[in-house]
């Protein structure tokens, strides 16, 4: 009988980037590559061969030497590995402008404009690494198939993600990052099983996680822990509830913040915020639960609400909205730390052309520290500030459930927010980039998880406007709807 739950929760970002990191030497031989996974703790090393300069028999006056070039390579390398993709991205450009030839200078001019999100210029970058003796390197082809998957690329993502996989088995992000291309295209069948590779200790290879048979969970006693972040948690609470519906007793490990909240749904699940030691018969990780309870598309247990703000907060905010308004709260961006926070984040002004519309109050629900203002654009709009300071207690979310409790709509980017509002059943607008989580699919309007909720997705990469114009349009319809109804100014 297990004692202990063996889940890897993963907080890495969705696409791993590989480092390849070069030294160059005056005669321009590659003397050894390091290739580190970033922000994990495993690290690999490996070779890439020569790094060779183009022949430049007319070389401008500025050319740099042998030496300036090794130099600005290393720059590059050290500053990609610390995060400054952009200085990264204009040495790496500088070396091969100066007539740097390599594959591996390629990759990493590649990961750099990936890690800007340029991922048209990365794929580009990385088909040109590739044509090099990298050409069957999984890394590049994993790199290659989650450029394609942020371009929206579905069958060219999964062909470069099987090949990553068909040279290396056991490749842990090719995978991963497979898994997410299938689940966007709603194939959780396959999806769900590559997923689950998220949990593989690197290098120890696959591990086999089995479904479970309903009949299986009858009076058993199943460990579950929370991962990745607190919207996740939220959206995959559901789960957790089908296992307490076919007999099980459920235990959920869950971030102390959340406990307040989470305790408010009906499905009579312990939550614990430690390790328990009580002995149980099944554990996995609260995500896994899609594959090993055999979810598909069609059968994600949709509920109006399952989770409920605390009356005694909601009873103290209700004044603060107008009783003969539409209101609105607005969350424009999420945590800034998100691999895709640049590509999610709404920009302010678009939201406040909402505030134009008759019978509409807009309220900012953005968190931030008591003391720091809303967007100036949004201050001028005479949005009301009620983002400062907001959950600022031990609690998550407890002020801003109380609020939204309150409200019409809620108008949001992809954040833990969005997933709150749809678990409160509040009419929720969510607004997505162009190629979005997978979780969202490729959907434009129904939203499969809340069916409070709407999404609406960019027809273009950064097409914000476009999003607005449409938002605008149905929350106009909405206000006025409301104004006939109840005989507001």
């Amino acid at each position: 009988m297990p004692t202990a739950c063996l889940s890897q929760p993963t907080n890495n970002p969705p696409h791993a980037v590989i480092i390849f990191k070069q030294h160059v030497s005056k005669d321009c031989t590659a003397i050894g590559m390091k290739i580190a996974l970033k922000q994990a703790p495993q690290v690999w090393t490996t070779r890439v061969g020569q790094v060779v300069l183009r022949p430049q028999p007319r070389l401008n006056a500025d050319a740099l030497e042998a030496d300036a070039l090794e130099r600005v390579v290393r720059e590059a390398d050290d500053l990609l590995q610390a995060g400054y993709r952009a200085a990264a991205a204009v040495r790496y450009m500088r070396a091969i402008a100066a007539g740097a030839y390599s594959p591996g200078l390629f990759a990493n001019t590649g990961h750099s404009f990936f890690k800007l999100g340029n991922f048209d210029a990365a794929i580009r970058w990385y088909r040109r690494a590739c044509e090099g003796e990298l050409a069957n390197d999984p890394e590049l082809w994993n790199m290659l198939g989650a450029s394609l998957l942020e371009c929206g690329d579905l069958a060219g993502a999964e062909a470069h993600l099987r090949a990553c996989i068909n040279v290396a088995p056991g490749h842990r992000w090719g995978h991963i990052n497979l898994g997410l291309t299938l689940l966007r295209r709603g194939d959780f069948s396959q999806g769900t099983v590559h997923f689950e590779r998220r949990l593989d200790s690197v290098g120890n290879g696959a591990t086999e996680r089995p479904r479970w048979r309903p009949s299986q969970l009858a009076d058993k006693h199943v460990y579950l822990e929370s991962e990745q972040g607190y919207g996740d948690t939220i959206q995959f609470l559901r789960f957790a509830g089908e296992v307490a519906r076919l007999g099980a007793k459920v235990t959920l490990r869950v971030p102390k913040r959340l406990v307040k909240l989470l305790d408010s749904s009906p499905y009579g699940i312990d939550l614990v915020t430690a390790l328990t030691n009580a002995p149980f018969t099944h554990a996995a990780p609260l995500m896994s639960l899609l594959h090993r309870l055999s979810i598909t598309r069609d059968t994600i247990p949709r509920r109006q609400a399952y989770l409920a703000a605390d009356p005694v907060r909601a009873g103290a905010r209700r004044s603060s909205l107008p009783a003969r308004s539409f209101n609105i709260g607005l969350i424009h961006h999420g945590e800034p730390t998100q691999g895709r926070h640049r590509m999610r984040a709404i920009p302010p002004a678009q939201l406040a052309r909402l505030v134009s519309i008759p019978g509409v109050t807009l309220f900012d629900l953005q968190r931030r520290a008591v003391d720091k203002p809303g967007p100036r654009c949004w201050r001028a709009a005479g949005v009301v500030n009620l983002g400062s300071g907001l959950d600022a207690g031990a609690d998550a979310f407890l002020d801003t459930a109380a609020i939204m409790s309150h409200l019409d709509l809620v108008v949001t980017c992809d954040t833990s927010s969005a997933h709150l509002a749809g678990a409160l059943g509040v009419r929720t607008f969510i607004l997505l980039d162009y190629s979005p989580d997978w979780r969202w699919f490729d959907l434009d309007v129904p939203c499969p998880w809340y069916p409070s909720a709407r999404l609406f997705k960019q027809s273009s990469r950064g097409d914000w406007r476009g999003v607005l114009d449409r938002v605008c349009g149905e929350v106009a319809t909405l206000a006025a709807a409301k104004i006939a109804r109840t005989g507001l100014d």
